[in-house]
């Protein structure tokens, strides 16, 4: 069993990595800290080096020098130098800056580039931007989940340059680079600098409209925001944030004698979901359309469906279906159609429209003859 140690262990790319799975095959030494003075000697002869530590917004100069440059002088002193051990670091795309933590990053780097290429270490970098996902700290290492966390809970925050572009990766794919990585079987001494994961320019201004519109999805229920694979990790982001009592929320129930009415999902591009129940012995439906389709999938109960073609009386036809199968029913344009309860319970459906419903055209037809 190969064993790792990870440096840095608290921080949230850290804790999103070792939440998978498949680490369970590893021998494990999670270093942070609080440990970090009874554990560090673990790292002499392991196999795989996670460096994933850092000091990167302090009010004193020294702790970005502890984080960034003292540890890597550490490690170099403790780890074998005769073995070819695989260390895979985490620096930042801001080396260049001239700010302490760009400046005590970019030694820490070129410390352990020097060790490794003296002592033939295998060393793969990684040059970070903003890292964003779950368990990322407002206020600290994200300006998404800044955003986030301030636009959920109605903080007042300043954007202060909303023209400002800036590259943000989400953790998953950033999880899912390191995971190639320690899947390799050959791993000759050599320095490497890894950028095979997704990154996204975006403006401080275009960030924060998006986020803004998550806290507007749960009234509006339109979910044209998630065209991009980009809205949909921040989204995954904000989602994180929810306080356990806002897990879960209302939404207007319509609500007659024949059943209950709701409308969940809307999309310019993909339609509507909707939700219908159906007393014992109650009929929904009872009318047709021109243009738009509908798929029922009949949760659970007993019915009986009617189709009536409006251009031919003769075309009229009934089917009964009970709750032993999922059964998915079509409705055709320029066909009536309605639903029967047979049974004994309520029936739970589950309706996809082609097009989301617009009151001003409705698209819906009562039909004026008895069939």
């Amino acid at each position: 069993m190969n064993k790792i140690c990870l440096i840095g262990s608290n921080g949230f790319i850290a804790k999103n990595f070792l939440t998978q799975q498949y680490l369970n095959k590893y021998n494990i030494t999670s270093i942070n800290k609080k440990n970090y003075n009874k554990k560090i000697k673990n790292i002499k002869n392991t196999d795989i080096l996670l460096h994933f530590a850092g000091t990167n917004r302090s009010e004193k100069k020294k702790d970005f020098e502890e984080s960034n440059i003292k540890l890597i002088k550490n490690i170099s002193k403790i780890i074998n130098k005769k073995k070819n051990t695989i260390i895979i670091y985490l620096s930042t795309n801001k080396i260049n800056e001239k700010s302490i933590y760009g400046k005590t990053k970019k030694l820490g780097e070129k410390l352990l580039v020097e060790f490794c290429k003296k002592n033939k270490k295998t060393l793969y970098i990684y040059r970070l931007p903003n890292i964003f996902g779950k368990w990322s700290k407002p206020f600290y290492n994200s300006v998404v989940s800044t955003f986030c966390y301030s636009i959920m809970n109605n903080i007042k925050y300043k954007n202060n340059a909303p023209n400002k572009v800036i590259k943000i990766a989400y953790i998953g794919d950033l999880v899912n680079s390191i995971n190639k990585i320690l899947k390799k079987k050959n791993h000759p001494p050599n320095i490497s600098f890894v950028d095979d994961f997704k990154t996204y320019p975006i403006s401080l201004k275009n960030l924060e409209s998006k986020i803004i519109s998550f806290k507007e999805l749960r009234y509006k229920k339109n979910f044209d925001i998630f065209k991009s694979n980009l809205s949909r990790k921040l989204y995954s982001t904000y989602a994180s944030y929810f306080d356990k009592n806002n897990f879960f929320h209302i939404i207007k129930n319509n609500q007659d004698d024949r059943g209950r009415f709701s409308e969940f999902f809307k999309s310019t591009n993909l339609g509507q979901i909707s939700a219908l129940t159906i007393k014992p012995n109650k009929i929904r439906g009872s009318h047709y359309h021109h243009y738009k389709t509908e798929k029922f999938l009949i949760i659970s109960g007993s019915f009986q469906i009617t189709y009536f073609d409006i251009s031919n009386k003769n075309k009229k036809f009934t089917k009964k279906f009970n709750n032993k199968k999922s059964f998915v029913i079509e409705t055709i344009p320029g066909y009536y159609h309605e639903i029967k309860n047979i049974g004994k319970h309520e029936i739970c459906i589950l309706i996809w429209s082609n097009e989301i419903y617009n009151p001003l055209k409705p698209d819906t037809f009562r039909f004026n003859e008895k069939i």
